[in-house]
């Protein structure tokens, strides 16, 4: 009878099977977890990819502000923040090495000294380069803006800077003139100085004094009146020394990583500013004359005092109360007693800065005539005051070149204003988390540093 085969397969064949299988499930599975991780490192290379993309070739090219159609650059904007850091640093850099006493003995406590002369004078610009952040972000981005309508306007009226007139304000800002010299300041022509004659106070309890006789004599010479100081010129210095000079500025900036042509920009956008300055002021009817009023004031605390004042100078005359009121002591109290005023050759806007409606009624007065009471009120303490005035001299002057600068620069901030409300101006919020903070101020200005202990005199 035949032997019948065992249905079963021995143990070890089985295993074997069961083991291929498990391995093959093994190898599937990890194929599977390399495809997954595969996919995830691609997933995370692309998002890092598409970020980069994102921020340094789509984030710079988005628009911070819109004026009147004309974007600002984020990669603009930022530029501009680190140009104005390194500036702000580069201003404190140069002021250590000019407080810093490079011979004292003790080198440390120099050092320690000079950060704490830093501290004390250029505390806010420190404050702003480690926290103000937002604050010098903002106030760059409103620079631009208003920079954009300038050449825009520029533009519009045909006003250029040329290339020469960059390189000659740069050599101003050094004191160099290409061998020449600073515009001298206008030479003022002399005016006749009022010399009112101090009239004393009578005593009322003095005695009687005899009349004498009195002898005539010979007139004195007229006294003469100093010769006002000249104002400072700034002193010019050679080429070799402005090439250095400005060089290392230049060097300077380049080591915060800033292109030195950020600074001819500046100089270009002054010159703009300062032009199209000079023609709004002169297209609003501007001029560099105007009338100077010489004058004398009394300016009473109330207008009872005023009128008091007023009767007794119809009587005596305007000079003699103006005198007495000059020679009254000053107060020791709260009280206002009458104040005797002396303004020579000042124009309109000087006066309006000490009162407001007292220019209105001075300038329509002839010389020597004397007004009545005007009520006006102090400019600094904005309490009430009733002044009677006696113009001694009305006349066209020149203004000085600094005022004209001044009035230039007033014409062309009112029409920033107005344009800044009347502009197609959009500004975004995408800024605010992209501010620069480099370059980076040493942290050795930000030190606490202990102020020196003074020992008491006799202590």
């Amino acid at each position: 009878m035949a032997k019948r085969e065992n249905p079963n397969p021995p143990t070890t064949t089985r295993q074997r099977r069961r083991e291929e299988r498990f391995a093959k499930q093994q190898e599937q599975q990890l194929r599977t977890m390399r495809i997954i991780g595969l996919a995830i490192l691609g997933l995370i290379l692309l998002i890092v990819l598409v970020g980069a993309i994102i921020e340094f070739v789509f984030v710079p090219q988005q628009a911070v502000a819109v004026v009147n159609g004309t974007e600002i650059k984020m990669e603009d904007w930022r530029e501009q923040v680190r140009f104005q850091r390194a500036q702000l640093i580069s201003t404190i850099d140069e002021n250590y090495e000019l407080f810093h006493d490079a011979e004292a003995e003790d080198q440390e406590e120099a050092r320690l000294n000079t950060i704490r002369t830093i501290q004390q004078f250029f505390g806010q610009q420190l404050s702003v380069l480690s926290f103000g952040h937002e604050q010098l972000g903002e106030g760059v981005l409103e620079g631009m803006i208003s920079t954009e309508l300038v050449r825009q306007e520029a533009a519009r009226r045909g006003i250029t800077v040329s290339a020469d007139e960059v390189d000659a304000l740069i050599g101003e800002q050094y004191a160099y003139f290409d061998g020449g010299l600073p515009t001298p300041f206008p030479t003022q022509e002399p005016t006749v100085q009022p010399t009112p004659s101090i009239t004393p106070i009578p005593d009322p309890n003095a005695a009687p004094v005899e009349e004498e006789e009195v002898v005539e004599e010979e007139e004195a010479p007229a006294e003469e009146f100093p010769t006002p100081t000249p104002q400072p010129t700034n002193t010019p210095v050679s080429l070799e020394s402005f090439q250095e000079q400005r060089q290392e500025d230049l060097d300077r900036l380049e080591e915060q990583g800033i292109e030195p042509s950020a600074l001819d920009i500046q100089t270009e956008e002054t010159l703009l500013f300062r032009k199209l300055g000079e023609a709004l002021y002169a297209e609003n009817g501007g001029t560099n004359m105007a009338p100077h009023v010489s004058s004398y004031l009394i300016v009473y605390a109330t207008e009872d005092e005023a009128a008091a004042g007023l009767a007794r100078i119809e009587t005596d005359g305007f000079l003699q109360v103006w005198n007495e009121t000059r020679s009254l002591p000053p107060a020791t109290d709260n009280s206002r007693p009458p104040q005797a005023i002396e303004r020579i050759e000042w124009t309109a806007a000087e006066y309006e800065r000490s009162y407001e409606q007292l220019p209105t009624a001075l300038f329509e007065l002839a010389e020597g005539e004397t007004s009545g009471i005007i009520q006006d009120a102090d400019a600094q303490s904005s309490l009430p005051v009733f002044i009677i005035a006696q113009v001694i001299s009305n006349q066209e002057l020149e203004l000085p070149a600094f005022r004209v600068d001044q009035l230039e620069n007033e014409a062309l901030q009112d029409w920033l204003n107005d344009n800044r409300q009347s502009g197609d101006i959009q500004v975004f919020e995408n800024w605010k988390n992209r501010i620069p903070r480099q370059p980076a101020v040493d942290s050795d200005y930000l030190q606490p540093i202990e102020q020196p202990q003074q020992v008491p005199v006799g202590g």
